[in-house]
């Protein structure tokens, strides 16, 4: 008599890229967070222009930066965990961090900082800014992929 058991499934491993991902995206958080810190208490220069920059910033501005990285942040943790729910969290955090990079780039006293660079400051902002757009758009191609694939569950 033979018994038709069915075998638990394989485990499912993560994409090394999923884990290239995910690292890349706490380190550069921390990152961020430790170099904001540095140049508030005066342990590290900044550049010039900066002070008033971020003199200009108002409450909106620093909620609307940190909603957007706390998506990208559950976004990531759930590519991490090989969930669906990362492509609309991921989604959602592009489009944000697209609209809030074009209002803070109207602003004055962000457009100073460049101008007072030269023009390889502003090529070097103006790069830096849509690079970051160019890697999260691949980052969410990349998570789509996957969900298509039936990788995320």
């Amino acid at each position: 008599m033979t018994d038709s058991v069915i075998p638990p499934p394989l485990p499912k491993t993560r994409p090394p890229l999923v884990w290239v991902i995910f690292i890349f995206y706490l380190v550069m958080t921390v990152w961020s967070l430790l170099m904001q810190i540095l140049m508030r208490v005066g342990a590290l220069p900044m550049p010039p222009g900066q002070p008033e920059f971020i003199q200009s910033l108002r409450l909106v501005d620093y909620l609307a930066s940190y909603a957007i990285v706390g998506l990208q942040l559950a976004g990531v943790t759930f590519l991490w965990l090989l969930r669906r729910q990362a492509v609309p969290l991921l989604t959602l955090g592009l489009v944000l961090s697209a609209a809030n990079m074009a209002r803070t780039v109207m602003k004055p006293a962000f457009l100073n900082i460049f101008a007072r660079l030269g023009i390889a400051g502003v090529i070097g902002g103006m790069f830096a800014l849509v690079g970051g757009l160019i890697v999260s758009a691949g980052i969410l191609a990349y998570t789509w992929n996957l969900r298509q694939r039936g990788v995320l569950q």
